[in-house]
């Protein structure tokens, strides 16, 4: 190299290094990062490359940076025209036209999360900060075991304590020395105990959770006040420092409904005045009434009596109103007595499941009919025909017309035609009618008595 381009590249070098009175470049350089994470080993390394834009900004003479390294990381070599180490892992590269630079640093040791930072100087000494990747993270490799979430219930009261369990497996990936998780939990609600061998909040409702050997840890928070679908998400290490994403349940409900639903049945359909009725409230799904246990508040029509039930506990509340308690999740009956008078009453409850959330029963009517057949015939039809008491005497009822002929007047004792003036309405001898039937009842009796023949000669 002649004297003239040593001199020219020393100029270059010096303008560049020390820039004054700099503007701020209308240009940019890049930084990308062949790999954002990496292992810790004997000698990872990656490469760093910074990219200027426009090429007209950084082409003559050339352009440079400084670049801070994170702690932990060394320096190996680089492509750049010039480099000087400025101390404090921070170094200056020095490059002659517009072209890109790249850099190779051996990645810390540590797992940590690192971050990149630097400056530049464009070719007409204006400066910038360098944008595009910075941050880089050393961690284990995942854990080949797993952390799995579960909560006493998907679905709690406002307010109210409930259970976080994690639990780990296998036991020979967390057994020793042990292993820990960090659990965010979701917005208004509050940590209140745990049953691991050590915690510490780090801050934004996060909370770390230390266990020595592979025991399960339990935790238990109190839910937010207002109700709605919460997140909850955490990360885990093993015994040996692998990390891995928390698995299980993530989604919880806080609402004062609850989730399951409880059916009334009836039977039978129907009773006549002063029957019984068995009811039976059954429970779905099983998971949301088993422990330890439900209730239900039934609320009677008026008139109806209660007789027993086969609930674990029955209390009457008050008036027709009856509380009924199920340890676990089975369902149960209740038998009341229906009230003599007939018509549709409706039954009207309410259930609370293990979680003491309510919900409503669908109403159900019960129907209290007259009896087929009785009080005066019930359903029109008479009711069956009693052959024993149709066979009334006919000659008890013929008496007085076999005795007395119609011709005949029964005062004068001759014939009615020779005096029809004197003949009296049968109106005015009110005294002999209840003696002697009506032609109308007559036949109806007769025509009874030929049908019970008929019906006793068919038989």
């Amino acid at each position: 190299m002649s004297m003239k381009k040593i001199i020219l590249v020393l100029l270059v070098i010096a303008f560049l290094a020390y820039p004054s009175a700099a503007a701020v470049s209308d240009g940019t350089v890049t930084r990308s990062l062949s790999a954002s994470s990496a292992a810790p080993s004997a000698t990872p390394t990656i490469t760093v490359t910074l990219i200027p834009n426009p090429t007209t900004t950084f082409a003559s003479p050339g352009w440079g940076a400084t670049e801070t390294l994170p702690a932990g990381f060394v320096y190996v070599s680089t492509t750049a025209d010039g480099m000087t180490d400025l101390g404090g892992n921070q170094y200056r590269f020095i490059k002659l036209g517009a072209g890109a630079v790249e850099y190779t640093v051996t990645v810390a040791p540590s797992i940590a999360e690192y971050t990149f930072t630097g400056t530049f100087v464009d070719a007409s000494a204006n400066t910038g900060t360098i944008t595009g990747d910075s941050a880089f993270s050393v961690a284990a490799a995942p854990s080949t075991g797993a952390v799995v979430r579960s909560f006493t219930s998907s679905t709690v009261l406002p307010g109210a304590n409930f259970d976080v369990t994690l639990t780990p497996n296998p036991s020979a990936t967390f057994a020793s020395p042990g292993w820990g998780a960090i659990e965010t939990l979701p917005a208004g609600f509050v940590y209140v105990s745990t049953t691991s061998d050590g915690v510490t909040p780090l801050g934004g409702n996060q909370y770390r959770f230390i266990m020595l050997g592979s025991g399960a840890v339990t935790y238990t928070v109190t839910a937010s006040p207002t109700q709605a679908t919460y997140t909850f998400d955490g990360t885990f290490v093993d015994d040996s420092a692998a990390p891995g994403t928390v698995s299980g349940a993530t989604s919880l409900s806080v609402s004062s409904v609850s989730s399951g639903t409880v059916t009334r049945t009836v039977s039978p359909s129907s009773v006549t005045s002063s029957g019984t009725f068995v009811i039976t409230l059954t429970p779905a799904p099983t998971t949301s009434f088993d422990s330890p246990g439900w209730g239900a508040i039934e609320t009677l029509p008026s008139g109806f009596t209660f007789v027993s039930s086969t609930a674990d506990g029955v209390t009457n509340l008050s008036g027709n109103q009856y509380r009924f308690t199920m340890l676990g999740s089975s369902s149960f009956t209740y038998t009341v007595t229906a009230p003599s008078s007939t018509g549709s009453y409706p039954v009207s409850g309410v259930f609370v499941d293990d979680n003491a959330a309510t919900g409503t029963i669908i109403n159900t009517t019960l129907y209290v009919v007259s009896s087929s057949g009785g009080g005066g015939g019930g359903s029109g039809t008479g009711g069956t025909l009693n052959t024993t008491s149709s066979k009334v005497p006919i000659t008890t009822a013929e008496k007085p017309v076999t005795k007395k002929p119609a011709t005949e007047n029964p005062v004068t004792k001759k014939p009615a035609a020779e005096k029809p003036a004197t003949e009296k309405p049968a109106t005015e001898k009110p005294a002999e009618e209840p003696k002697t039937p009506g032609f109308g009842l007559l036949m109806a009796i007769g025509t009874l008595s030929i049908v019970a023949r008929r019906i006793n000669k068919r038989n």
